[in-house]
């Protein structure tokens, strides 16, 4: 299957930009394809992507702020995820977690943080929303980086 090409209409160029790509292991074969065209999009735009892949959602607001503090121009850090909802309290936990690090992480860090965290009932759900095609959620997360960026280069006169 190919990644959808026309995804990047329309969207600003970001010469150089510097973007970290990460990735949970849970729901892997998911996750990557939401990843690829994330970052097919990104590299269309001319961003200089880089992946990194954690043991989960969890650890991504962790994870900002060790890469935002080893790369200071590193621009934004698109994070990307599945939590599937359980029988216990589990998948709430995580979700509240993980967004208010990531929110925390982005004003600490001055850092964009696209929250890319899928939360799903059901493997259906999933599929939906990354398979390769249209509806992939990578396409969304892309397009929110770019826009993020180029939006604040211009008001900061970058």
């Amino acid at each position: 299957m190919s990644l959808i090409s026309s995804s990047s209409d329309g969207l600003p160029r970001i010469p150089n930009a510097r973007v970290a790509i990460l990735t949970s292991k849970w729901h892997a074969e998911y996750v990557k394809n939401v990843a690829d065209q994330c970052e097919q999009i990104l590299e269309q735009q001319a961003a200089v992507v880089q992946r990194h892949e954690l043991p989960g959602t969890y650890e991504f607001p962790y994870a900002v702020r060790v890469l935002k503090e080893s790369d200071s121009d590193l621009v934004a850090i698109v994070c990307i995820g599945i939590v599937l909802k359980g029988e216990t309290e589990h998948f709430e936990m995580i979700l509240n977690s993980c967004s208010f690090g990531l929110i925390k992480a982005s004003l600490d860090y001055d850092v964009i943080v696209i929250n890319g965290i899928i939360p799903a009932t059901d493997r259906k759900q999933i599929v939906a929303r990354t398979n390769t095609d249209q509806f992939n959620k990578g396409i969304e997360l892309a397009r929110a980086a770019v826009e993020a960026i180029a939006w604040t280069k211009n008001v900061r006169g970058l």
